[in-house]
């Protein structure tokens, strides 16, 4: 009987010490340009919108993509033998909520803040293909949180 061997690693290296070489994998990651709108700006609520994301593999070992905003994921699909996937904003309703950020806070007037969108997807065995964008978003009401009785007050 012959000995059994285990090797432990990709298959790739597995495929090497046999003298074959493996494919890699190709994918296409398509995302439309984020903006941000205030959706509610009396309470310094923005919403960053992504109109499609779109991911094509030329086989199954792509598996997932990620949303993230300002490095905090907001947004998983994961895939299962699947070779393309994609995100359209109605499959998010209320959109990827950020805060707005006052006139200025952001470092330029007329704006609020700025917030970073990383999009990635991912294959087996490599690394991730990540797009990335900055998004300004308007400012807020100058009038966050009144009560509607004074100008400007709370109280």
């Amino acid at each position: 009987m012959a000995p059994r061997i285990l090797l432990i690693g990709s298959v790739g290296a597995a495929l090497v010490l046999h003298g074959l070489s493996a494919q890699s994998t190709s994918l296409t990651l398509t995302v439309s340009n984020p903006y941000c709108t205030a959706s509610q700006p009396q309470i310094n609520r923005c919403s960053i919108n992504i109109r499609s994301v779109s991911v094509n593999a030329s086989d199954s070992n792509f598996y997932r993509i990620v949303v993230s905003v300002d490095g905090k994921v907001r947004l998983v699909e994961n895939t299962f033998f699947e070779t393309s996937t994609y995100y359209s904003r109605g499959m998010a309703p209320d959109d990827l909520a950020v805060v707005c950020g006052l006139d200025g806070q952001g470092g330029n007037a007329g704006f609020g803040l700025t917030h970073t969108v990383n999009i990635s997807a991912y294959v087996s065995g490599s690394s991730p293909l990540v797009d990335s964008a900055n998004v300004t978003c308007p400012p807020a009401s100058d009038r966050i949180f009144a009560d509607g009785f004074e100008p400007g007050g709370a109280g």
